[in-house]
């Protein structure tokens, strides 16, 4: 087993928590809305071929016991498993879909988790795989929009902090950065010119001082927007004017002008735009058991609700735990 490590903010620090869990990589593959969806693994699976990916973490503790694993599915339908054995979380596909960064995560998995957590690379073939970031706890990458960077959180045990790295490698930058506003959860603005990242109030409570700030890439015009609630992630709409706020709170839709969020879904833990802007692609309830049996969803967003068009996948009973990302991209040319 290994540890699934948790962000809180209590006392006015980021304080880590680990929880024992048994996890493994299940891969489902689908046809969501001609798109070509991926889980984790599993021995069961649908494909479909189209111009976008789309990578998800899920695990199911009822089964064998394993390590988390990212799994990209190409144009031509193949599912790959691109991470190997490493444990591996939080997908980001590189905008031309040739590449995927992910969180490494080393360490003894039977005790009390993992020791360290650093960015890596690798194909969306499952080759080249390199490292880009030293750890020793980096977390939440989001490739920008033009392939150049990669946004990032880094904890110290104390704060949290935004960096950016050049995508092919060499030394970080920061971004946003205050002892007494720890920052997370990076995403890019279609553009490229602005980050939308969550700020942390000191002294606030788990679940509330959730703020969105942007900032641009240089670390200049840091502004504060209004509240996102308990969000652990965020994901730009395509339009630049909404950001899915995703975590504790459920599904929040962010209008960055106005400064106002709504919620639009309780009990939902992951969730991105489609590369359109047209869906939502997202971890639903089954609602035979709220909290046990999940299944992969595309549905869109009406009013002040998410719908639910329709299920993807195979059915499994399985949990999602806050280090699991979901992201959709583009296809790699030829792939």
């Amino acid at each position: 087993m290994w540890s699934c490590r948790r962000v809180r903010l209590a006392g006015g620090f980021l304080a880590r928590h680990r929880r024992r869990v048994a996890v493994i990589g299940v891969a489902v593959v689908a046809l969501v809305g001609g798109t070509a969806v991926a889980a984790s693994r599993s021995g069961d699976e649908q494909v479909t071929t189209d111009c976008t990916q789309l990578a998800v973490n899920r695990n199911d503790p009822g089964g064998s016991e394993g390590l988390a694993e990212v799994v990209v599915v190409p144009a031509d339908g193949e599912a790959r498993l691109v991470t190997g054995d490493w444990v591996a979380t939080e997908p980001s596909l590189s905008p031309d879909g040739r590449e995927v960064v992910v969180v490494r995560a080393e360490g003894d998995y039977e005790s009390s988790g993992p020791e360290s957590t650093s960015l890596w690379v690798v194909g969306t073939d499952g080759g080249g795989e390199r490292q880009l970031t030293d750890g020793p706890w980096d977390d939440q990458p989001a490739w920008s929009p033009d392939g150049s960077q990669v946004a990032y959180t880094e904890f110290d045990g104390q704060s949290a902090r935004v960096l950016v790295v050049p995508a092919d490698g060499g030394a970080p930058s920061v971004v946003a950065e205050d002892p007494g506003t720890p920052f997370t959860a990076p995403a890019w603005s279609p553009d490229g010119r602005r980050l939308a990242v969550i700020g942390h109030l000191d002294g606030e409570a788990y679940g509330a001082g959730f703020t969105l700030w942007t900032v641009e890439p240089d670390g200049s015009g840091l502004r504060e927007h209004g509240s996102v609630g308990g969000a652990r992630s965020l994901d730009w709409h395509p339009d630049g004017t909404l950001l899915l706020a995703t975590g504790g709170g459920g599904v929040h839709l962010v209008d960055i002008a106005a400064g106002e969020a709504r919620q639009v879904e309780v009990n939902v833990p992951l969730a991105a735009w489609s590369a359109d802007g047209e869906e939502v692609f997202f971890i639903a309830d089954n609602g035979d058991e709220p909290g046990s049996q999940w299944r992969l969803a595309a549905g869109h967003i009406e009013g002040d609700t998410l719908v639910r068009d329709r299920f993807v996948g195979r059915n499994l009973d399985y949990h999602i735990y806050p280090d699991f990302g979901i992201d959709a991209g583009r296809c790699a040319p030829g792939g």
